[in-house]
């Protein structure tokens, strides 16, 4: 009552009432942490009851050790490492949230979706580990290519069998994504 008709505040209660506030504050931030670590023990509960189950995801974060991802629609957030990432090393380019691959040129960027296999779930650490097992940047591609399998395979069996051993995965790979592209030009 006495700030509204113009008073002033003592120096002892400006003391106390910065006091209280500092109290407040740190009980604030107290319970926040608490409610973060009680909703990721809660995910990582969840899906440690899932483990070898694949999801989709989307690219939350990106930093010089891995991806991290999350999964849709129970938002649980997990690791990719950057050593669990196929066939590259791969670098980080902090300006565009970017982890690069230097042989692949391969990309994976903060909001991209991703399919992605969970891996473990540590309930001690509260952990969660995933691997990549589709990186959807491309998705057109990808239904593409489910959509013309058959034609493909035909293809593939017509016309390359006589070319590469059929153990040379790579190139049959490519020429796969090749044929593809020729497909679409027709």
């Amino acid at each position: 009552e006495r700030e509204i008709k113009g008073g002033k505040i003592e120096q002892n209660e400006y003391e106390k009432f910065e006091r209280i506030c500092l109290e407040s504050s740190e009980l604030e931030k107290k319970a926040s942490d608490a409610e973060r670590a009680s909703i990721k023990y809660k995910q990582v509960e969840y899906m440690s009851e899932h483990v070898g189950e694949i999801f989709d995801g989307t690219i939350t974060g990106v930093t010089e050790w891995g991806i991290y991802v999350e999964e849709k629609e129970t938002k649980c957030e997990g690791m990719v490492k950057v050593r669990d990432l196929p066939n590259d090393f791969y670098s980080l380019d902090e300006k565009n949230y970017t982890l690069k691959g230097e042989k692949t040129g391969q990309k994976f960027t903060l909001g991209d979706n991703v399919k992605f296999k969970v891996v473990s779930a540590d309930m001690e650490r509260r952990v969660l580990d995933y691997q990549i097992i589709i990186h959807l940047c491309n998705v057109e591609l990808i239904s593409f290519l489910l959509e013309y399998q058959e034609l493909l395979d035909a293809l593939l069996e017509n016309y390359v069998k006589d070319y590469f051993p059929k153990d040379d995965c790579k190139v049959l790979d490519l020429l796969q994504l090749l044929i593809v592209f020729e497909c679409r030009n027709l």
